[in-house]
């Protein structure tokens, strides 16, 4: 039997027929993707370097597009993980005003990328005891 791949619409005029429907964002589809299959990522800030993981291996799609969108997950990882929100620039406006803008809603969490949760918080006994 044919392998038959499912119909594509690559035509944009495809979309106006629908009103406001939207292309999906590549990186929000990448993450749910990964966890669907279980792998999440991490970032050495000391580095700059985004990691998969995952039990057992790791497909060539999981790796790709850390290259092709390394700043926007490192942007989502530092928010996600170390609670980094970068600041918008401040504006000159007319007149010689300054405009800084205030930090907007935070994205829904079904949004950002798949991470390990945080470890617990051991206790030891002071005693030494097991």
């Amino acid at each position: 039997m044919k392998n038959r791949r499912s119909p594509r619409q690559d035509d944009p005029a495809q979309l106006e027929l629908f009103g406001d429907l939207q292309r999906e964002d590549v990186l929000i589809a990448y993450y749910r993707k990964l966890r669907a299959h279980g792998a999440d990522l991490s970032l050495d800030q000391a580095s700059g370097r985004i990691d998969v993981h995952r039990v057992g291996s790791i497909p060539e799609w999981m790796v790709k597009p850390l290259t092709m969108f390394h700043a926007r997950i490192a942007e989502d990882l530092l928010r996600v993980e170390h609670g980094v929100i970068p600041a918008d620039k401040p504006e000159a406006l007319e007149g010689g005003a300054v405009l800084h803008r205030l930090p907007g809603p935070r994205p829904k969490p079904e949004l950002d990328p798949p991470t390990k949760p945080p470890r617990p918080a051991t206790r030891r006994d002071p005693r030494g005891a097991a």
